[in-house]
């Protein structure tokens, strides 16, 4: 998240509230960053009738390839603790 933010209240329906909370329990994020994610991917879908610079690419690319390597992080962490189990 970036270093400036504004804290809000938000109401939702409960079961938009399970989905988001499920979401983010499964990406291992907090809840509140897993709704900044759908909202920053949301206005990403505004870009796709609009051309792509290559710096677009070049930070797109970089924005998937840092959530995949966060997800093998945990996967491997995951494995690491399963073998230490008895």
């Amino acid at each position: 998240m970036e270093k400036s933010s504004i804290r809000i209240t938000l109401r939702i329906p409960e079961q938009l509230h399970e989905k988001l909370t499920d979401s983010a329990n499964t990406g291992t994020r907090s809840l509140n960053s897993e709704i900044v994610k759908r909202l920053e991917e949301s206005y990403c879908v505004e870009l796709v009738n609009q051309p792509l610079t290559v710096e677009d690419v070049r930070r797109i690319s970089a924005q998937v390839l840092h959530e995949k390597l966060k997800s093998l992080d945990v996967e491997l962490l995951e494995n690491t603790e399963d073998k230490r189990r008895p």
